[in-house]
């Protein structure tokens, strides 16, 4: 795809002569199987190690912002999505004025049914992740549930009306690559509105890193206020009030996997989110079974067969993404299957404590106040103390 948003020129080098006998086969190979970073450190000579450096440099700017203030970082979420969204709104706008809805109908070349699995979970995967900070939110029960279906809306939007009026106006949608956007809106409208295309997409970036950031702190924090982590990662910054430990504890995984190509770092990240997601269904059913009676921020209004039967579709997409992702590669199955062991093996002592975790404790104290008080007088019937319960 060039930039322009037209096909790319194939068998062409960059002066626009032919290219070489075995050129494109050699170059084509080397994009099917894509090497590691750390691969690359072992060739003498190789640029792999500054690359690396560049890599930690940009991890450590995007990190800065959630070390500093986890409202910052919300606030800015908020302002940066407005300025992410525009462009692809004024894209859209002319694309749909000029293009052809004939464009729609031309099927695609080729797809790769696992990477587009793979691929589509990790574009529409995340929501669960705002349970995690719903201690930092003030009345979490109005304001989760809204907040939560118009993050889908807006994230159904969009995807879907972005890339029908691109592949409305480009008729030479199946041969996009990566960027492809960029040069519809220079097309349809301008160099400017393909440079806001780029820097908003660089700046989606941070935004995209920023908010699992702190979604993963905060469960980390959490789960080291009850038990189910050491207590390290429960203390917080005494000036910022942001927790410093957990975040240092993620970086240290972040920078190893910086180390991967991007859809081995994008199939380890759909393993452990989906199998996340998993964990949370099912622990949502046994809850409702255990605890009817605990209050919440949000109930979903079914009993316990209801909730199971609910959850199960997802489940089971869940489990098939995990198999999916970790056979992608052997890469991906090693890390997927080692990290899966460590943590594994990390929680059992906490599993085997004579009183079982702190969080299993807490529930059975809660249980019993419920059964001596009714709800309405039970302290987490506060919102603000049902998000933290929450966390």
């Amino acid at each position: 795809q060039n930039a322009a948003g037209g096909p790319g020129v194939v068998g062409q080098d960059t002066a626009g002569g032919p290219t070489a006998p075995g050129g494109p086969r050699r170059l084509k190979a080397k994009a099917a199987h894509p090497r590691s970073l750390f691969g690359c450190m072992a060739d003498p000579g190789s640029s792999c190690l500054k690359e690396y450096g560049y890599k930690l440099a940009v991890l450590a700017a995007f990190s800065l912002p959630n070390c500093i203030s986890s409202g910052f970082v919300g606030h800015g979420l908020v302002a940066l999505g407005l300025f992410v969204m525009a462009p692809y709104v004024v894209m859209s706008a002319l694309a749909f004025h000029s293009g052809s809805p004939a464009n729609l109908l031309r099927p695609p070349k080729k797809y790769k049914a696992r990477a587009m699995l793979s691929v589509a979970y990790w574009s529409l995967s995340g929501f669960d992740c705002a349970s995690t900070f719903a201690g930092e939110v003030d009345q979490p029960g109005r304001t989760m549930p809204r907040a939560l279906l118009g993050g889908c809306g807006l994230m159904f939007l969009g995807y879907l009306v972005p890339l029908a009026a691109g592949a409305m106006a480009d008729p030479h949608w199946q041969d996009w690559k990566a960027g492809a956007l960029a040069g519809v809106a220079t097309s349809v409208g301008g160099t400017w509105l393909g440079a806001w295309v780029l820097v908003s997409s660089a700046l989606s970036n941070w935004g995209l890193y920023a908010s699992e950031l702190l979604e993963d702190s905060f469960q980390l924090l959490g789960m080291a206020e009850v038990g189910l982590a050491p207590a390290i990662f429960a203390k917080r910054n005494a000036t910022t009030h942001t927790p410093l430990y957990a975040i240092a504890f993620q970086l240290v995984i972040i920078s190893l996997l910086l180390g991967f190509d991007f859809h081995s770092i994008m199939c380890v990240d759909n393993f452990f989110s989906a199998a996340a997601a998993a964990l949370e269904f099912a622990a949502a059913v046994q809850l409702r079974r255990r605890s009817p009676d605990l209050p919440t921020p949000f109930r979903v209004p079914l009993g316990t067969a209801g909730v199971a039967a609910l959850y199960a579709v997802p489940f089971c997409i869940c489990m098939l993404v995990c198999i999916t992702t970790a056979l992608q590669s052997r890469t991906t199955l090693c890390t997927t299957a080692g990290a899966s062991a460590v943590g594994l093996f990390l929680y059992l002592p906490v599993w085997k404590r004579p009183q079982g975790p702190l969080l299993l404790r807490q529930w059975d104290a809660d249980e019993a106040g419920i059964r001596a008080r009714s709800p309405a007088s039970h302290p987490a019937a506060s919102p603000r103390a049902c998000g933290r319960d929450a966390m």
